[in-house]
């Protein structure tokens, strides 16, 4: 089976409430869980390329482990992506289908920076928030939940990272369980 990794770089210029203006950026992954060469490339070119622009955050967008093994997991991170909290980026990431294998992905919640399966993280001065979603396992409780926080926000930028898209033109149809 081929595996694709996928790597996006996201960056909003963003008008704070001073004349200054604050430039919020992540780069974000997704399907990478492989090890080797692959994932070491995919994270050295990530690297070089955040040496060049910064970002703020680092996302794991799930399939994190396709190799089902916590240790290889956390020593593929460390030798793939540790450079990005030394370097001064904060991390965060979602799991998804193929991170449930082993233990629902528990291994993966520290490494990745998630406090839970679902979260909210503050990027900038509240102009941006990211909405971690688990769309492996979408329950009533994290609808629920994902309504009350976004009734609640006053970011300008609202932004839900999930594994599972609701609409895709990839090789696989959209998840229509994340859709509502």
């Amino acid at each position: 089976m081929r595996r694709v990794l996928a790597l996006c770089l996201f960056a909003l210029l963003l008008s704070g409430s001073s004349s200054a203006q604050e430039r919020i950026s992540f780069l974000a992954m997704g399907d990478y869980g492989v090890g080797g060469s692959r994932e070491l490339s995919l994270g050295l070119q990530m690297k070089s390329y955040e040496s060049r622009y910064d970002a703020n955050w680092l996302v794991a967008l799930g399939d994190n482990d396709y190799l089902e093994s916590p240790r290889q997991f956390r020593a593929n991170w460390q030798r793939s992506f540790g450079w990005a909290r030394r370097a001064g980026l904060q991390v965060g990431g979602v799991l998804g289908n193929h991170d449930y294998e082993i233990g629902r992905g528990r291994y993966e919640l520290k490494t990745l920076g998630m406090p839970g399966r679902y979260y909210l993280r503050r990027l900038g001065e509240d102009e941006v928030q990211l909405f971690f979603l688990d769309s492996t396992v979408a329950s009533a409780t994290q609808t629920a939940w994902l309504e009350e926080q976004l009734s609640l926000s006053v970011a300008t930028w609202k932004i839900a990272v999930l594994h599972h898209p609701p609409y895709t033109c990839g090789g696989y149809s959209g998840s229509r369980k994340v859709v509502r």
